[in-house]
C-alpha cells in the first residue's frame, strides 16, 4: 500500500519447535507515512535548489518527482529534502516516495516561468513616455527589455506586467524580454517614437540673363528647403537629398547648412540613399559631375528648424 505496514516472516530456532526445530514468528514491519508539509521556493528556474519539508521521507534517498520529472537529490533526511528543479518542468506537484514506497503529492505546483508577451501599449509614444508591457512568466524579480536591441530602464516588474521608460530615439522597432531563467520572447509588432519631420522645397532666386525674362546658359537658381521637427523625439539619422536635371549644373560650394548637417556630393546616377550610403562623398568633386546633393543629421531634436540652401547653374 501507499502508506503502512509490511508484514513479513521470521524463523527463530529453538529446541522443542513442532516444525523440526524452527518457530515461526509473524511480526508486522512499520513503514512511515509520507507527509509534505511545504517546499520552497514555490518557483524558479531549472537547476535551482528546492528544499522540500515534511515528515517520513527516511533517511535513505528515494524518489523526487516534480511535475512528474525525476529530479536529482542534493540531500535527504526524514523531515527534509533539497532537490534539484530538472530540465523540462513548467508548472506542476511535487511527488516523494520512501524507501518503502510510500508517497506523497503536494497539492500546489512549482513553477518555471516562461516569458509570454500578450501585448504592449502604448504602441507609439515620445522620449520620456512610459511603455506597459503584459503577460505571463515575467517573473518577479526584474531582468531585461530591450526595444529594437537598445536597452529600455525599467520602472516597474512583476510576473505579468513590466512598465519600462522610453529613453532613447532609436527604441523602435520590437519589444523584447528576457526573465532571470532565461527565458525569452519578442514581440512580433515594433513600438515606434513619435517623429514628425517636415520638409519643403521652393526657389528662392533666379538670376535670368535671356530675354523676355527666360533662362539661359549661365543663368543661376538658387534653392531653399526648410526643415522642422514638430515632434516630441528626436528624428534619428535624418537624409535630405535631391537630384540634378541632366540641363543644370551644380554650383561650386553653394551648399549651406546649420550647424550639425554633413553635406555630401555623389557622381553616380542612382546612388543608394542609406545613412551610411558608401555612394556619397563629402568632398565636392567637379561641378559638371554632382548628379546628387544630399545634406545628413544624426540627429535631429524635437523643435528644431532650419533652411538648407543650394545653388545651380543652367547648362
Amino acid at each position: 500500500g501507499a502508506n503502512g505496514t509490511h508484514p513479513g516472516e521470521v524463523f527463530v530456532q529453538g529446541l522443542g519447535s513442532p516444525l523440526d526445530g524452527y518457530l515461526v514468528l509473524q511480526i508486522a514491519v512499520v513503514c512511515p507515512s509520507v507527509s509534505i508539509t511545504g517546499f520552497s521556493p514555490s518557483s524558479g528556474c531549472i537547476g535551482d535548489a528546492v528544499t522540500i519539508s515534511g515528515t517520513g521521507f527516511g533517511t535513505t534517498t528515494n524518489v523526487v518527482r516534480m511535475d512528474g520529472i525525476n529530479a536529482s537529490i542534493n540531500s535527504w533526511s526524514d523531515t527534509g529534502i533539497v532537490a534539484i528543479v530538472p530540465s523540462g518542468v513548467t508548472n506542476g506537484p511535487i511527488f516523494v516516495s520512501n524507501s518503502c514506497g510510500n508517497y506523497a503529492t503536494t497539492i500546489s505546483n512549482f513553477t518555471v516561468p516562461y516569458v509570454s508577451i500578450t501585448g504592449f501599449s502604448p504602441s507609439s509614444g515620445c522620449l520620456g513616455d512610459t511603455l506597459t508591457i503584459n503577460g505571463t512568466g515575467f517573473g518577479n524579480t526584474p531582468n531585461y527589455v530591450s526595444i529594437n536591441g537598445v536597452e529600455a530602464s525599467n520602472i516597474s516588474w512583476i510576473d505579468t506586467q513590466i512598465q519600462v521608460k522610453i529613453t532613447n530615439a532609436k527604441q523602435n522597432g520590437q519589444v523584447f524580454v528576457s526573465n532571470i531563467c532565461g527565458s525569452t520572447q519578442t514581440t512580433s509588432s515594433n513600438f515606434t517614437v513619435t517623429a514628425q519631420l517636415t520638409i519643403s522645397k521652393s526657389i528662392s532666386n533666379v538670376t535670368l540673363g535671356g530675354s523676355a525674362n527666360l533662362p539661359v546658359p549661365g543663368d543661376t537658381i538658387t534653392y531653399k528647403i526648410w526643415y522642422s521637427n514638430s515632434s516630441c523625439a528626436d528624428a534619428i539619422d535624418v537624409v535630405i537629398y535631391d537630384g540634378l536635371d541632366a540641363n543644370v549644373v551644380f554650383s561650386n560650394g553653394s551648399s549651406s547648412a546649420p550647424t550639425g548637417w554633413t553635406n555630401q556630393y555623389s557622381t553616380n546616377s542612382s546612388p543608394n540613399q542609406g545613412y551610411s550610403s558608401g555612394d556619397y562623398t563629402s568632398t565636392q568633386p567637379a561641378a559638371s559631375e554632382v548628379k546628387w546633393v544630399r545634406w545628413k543629421n544624426p540627429n535631429l531634436a524635437p523643435g528644431s528648424t532650419g533652411i538648407i540652401i543650394y545653388k545651380i547653374i543652367i547648362k
